[in-house]
């Protein structure tokens, strides 16, 4: 949960402070009002913004996989515990079909 909450506030400032329309503009505009050397770096920044969108979604991909994992495995092993007047009882249950096939 700890990385699916970190990666979550990594796209949503990816998504908001960064490749949202105005923070883009602003650099633009920045690209735009100054001189050359302005212009080289502000090009640098938007193309090293634009080069992290794939590893973003291939992260994201990722992370799915591996709660549909979980999730499948959750579904394949259930444990009983039942109390006695001798002590417990623990019994696995037998291995079931995945509970969830295709997760989207």
């Amino acid at each position: 949960m700890t990385c699916q909450r970190s990666f979550s506030a990594l796209v949503r400032t990816l998504s908001t402070d960064l490749l949202a329309y105005a923070p883009m503009g602003e650099l633009i505009g920045v690209s735009q009002e100054r001189d050359t050397e302005w212009q080289v770096w502000t090009d640098g920044v938007i193309n090293a913004i634009d080069r992290c969108q794939q590893p973003v979604y291939d992260v994201e991909q990722a992370l799915l996989q591996c709660w549909q994992e979980l999730l499948e495995r959750v579904g394949m092993t259930a444990v009983s515990v039942t109390a006695t007047n001798i002590g417990q009882q623990i019994q696995v249950a037998e291995p079931q079909a995945p509970v969830v096939s295709n997760a989207t």
